[in-house]
């Protein structure tokens, strides 16, 4: 009933910090609101998929806009080339394309990781989103090559929140039958966003490289909320049959135990009873949180299961060479093109976007 008085121009985005996070009353001020969030079963889960690989592929586009933007030439003036602006040297520009971003982006992954295992994965979405949205408008702002640094650190520490919370939404979003089909369409976000980063080119052209990083970062934040207002927390499916199964496990091994009590001591045989129902009551928290969430596990033993698979050992290396070569690309690419054709930016640029 009080849902009915809450005021009209209460934005739903203060909703969880008014709730103190309860699902319910997040639930209930939506539907005051007239903006209840839609992730149905059956079309509801393509939903929630385009709207995560929208996220992704600006992320993306966010992440390779400084590729482009410091590929004009400084001659164009400061509010064309990044370069003359700040006095961007190649070198400082392999630093931020390089440890600038993954230093952060890499460290900030381990432990987006156990959020994304523990936490609203909604929720970190949107705020990984608004940090490298914001750090993108930031990078608009600097003078130098120190603010570009920060920011970009910055940029890769926001990023590294997203990919693991939508894995793992999509995973409890679909089928077991249908995740390999989502994963495949959510990765495409890698080299769409990536195609469309080359775009800043013309846009810093045309428009001024400032701009062209509001321009990029405005759209992620509207695709942020966006997020945040059509795609509602699920259930875990993981936690929830981990947790029934303990809790069956739990109540047959107390059955079992009280009829073997039974007989001439009744009330010995009450008191163990009552001892066992504790002793099972947290064997099922035990079991439901080691099943669930890898309770109890520090990081040297995950890692020690992690890497005892030589199937995992080698896809990480083969990863580990694959993106070598794609950062070099990535970085240098955009760069070399505009030294050996120079002033051909257009042909350049809608070509690979």
């Amino acid at each position: 009933p009080n849902c009915q008085m809450m005021p009209r121009f209460l934005s739903p985005f203060h909703i969880h910090s008014l709730t103190g996070g309860r699902r319910s009353g997040r639930r209930c001020l939506l539907r005051a609101l007239g903006m209840a969030p839609r992730t149905p079963p059956g079309g509801g889960k393509w939903v929630v998929l385009g709207v995560l690989t929208l996220v992704y592929t600006q992320q993306q586009w966010s992440r390779y806009s400084l590729n482009y933007l410091a590929a004009v030439d400084p001659s164009k003036g400061a509010k064309r080339s990044i370069r003359s602006a700040t006095g961007l040297t190649f070198a400082q520009y392999g630093v931020l394309t390089g440890y600038g971003f993954s230093a952060t982006f890499c460290v900030a992954g381990l432990f987006a990781g156990r959020a994304a295992d523990v936490a609203s994965r909604t929720l970190i979405i949107f705020a990984g989103a608004l940090i490298w949205n914001g750090a993108l408008a930031m990078i608009g702002s600097s003078t130098n090559f120190v603010e570009l640094l920060l920011w970009r650190l910055a940029l890769g520490f926001g990023q590294a929140l997203s990919n693991p919370a939508s894995y793992s939404l999509l995973a409890d979003v679909f089928p077991e039958e249908q995740r390999a089909q989502a994963n495949g369409l959510f990765a495409c976000g890698v080299y769409l966003g990536g195609g469309l980063a080359s775009l800043c080119l013309n846009m810093a052209t045309a428009l001024g490289w400032r701009t062209a990083c509001f321009v990029v970062a405005a759209l992620g934040l509207l695709l942020a909320f966006l997020q945040a207002l059509l795609i509602a927390e699920p259930s875990r499916a993981t936690t929830t049959k981990a947790a029934a199964g303990a809790a069956a496990a739990a109540q047959e091994k107390q059955e079992k135990k009280q009829k073997k009590n039974q007989g001439p001591q009744l009330l010995q045989g009450r008191r163990d009873g009552r001892r066992d129902g504790r002793d099972a009551s947290q064997d099922a928290s035990q079991d439901s949180s080691s099943k669930a969430g890898g309770g109890g596990r520090t990081l040297s033993m995950a890692l020690k299961t992690i890497f005892s698979s030589d199937v995992v050992v080698t896809l990480f290396l083969a990863a580990a060479f694959r993106f070598c070569g794609g950062f070099a690309i990535g970085g240098g690419k955009a760069a070399t093109h505009h030294a050996v054709f120079s002033g051909c930016a257009a042909p350049h640029s809608y070509p690979n976007a």
